[in-house]
């Protein structure tokens, strides 16, 4: 008897393991923790919702040999379209999905660019345009 119940056991721990969902957390609601805790590895099977109409506050800093930012300010995103994101750290990659059930990779599914850029104040200046530096990235054209 004491063998058919730790059977029934342990089926029943193997198949709620296999329904178990991911978590669903609402991007704009995450704390700096928590997502320090995404990008370690340390909150695993989540699902992060990106809702339409959200705004996410989005800084830059930069520290290192030759640059450093001098006043680190907070400038915010607007989400244009609700989508989700599942982070799986372990493999380094990231899945998306535009209707919350079907993932993907984030190449395969997202569009755009992101240009930074940097200058003296003067843009007609030698120095500016020694200076300046624009980073784009395309994600997929």
């Amino acid at each position: 008897m004491n063998t058919m119940k730790m059977i029934t056991l342990t089926a029943a721990i193997a198949l709620a393991t296999c329904f178990a969902e991911a978590k669903t957390l609402i991007a704009k609601d995450l704390t700096p923790q928590t997502w320090s805790d995404i990008a370690s590895g340390k909150l695993q099977d989540i699902i992060i919702e990106f809702r339409s109409g959200d705004e996410l506050p989005l800084s830059f800093t930069a520290e290192g040999d030759f640059f450093q930012t001098k006043d680190p300010g907070v400038n915010y995103i607007q989400i244009k379209k609700s989508f989700w994101v599942k982070p799986d750290m372990a493999h380094s990659q990231i899945l998306v999905s535009l209707d919350g059930q079907t993932y993907k990779p984030l190449t395969e599914v997202m569009t755009g660019s992101f240009q930074v850029g940097a200058g003296s104040g003067d843009n007609d200046s030698g120095v500016a345009k020694g200076i300046q530096a624009v980073l784009r990235a395309d994600i997929r054209k």
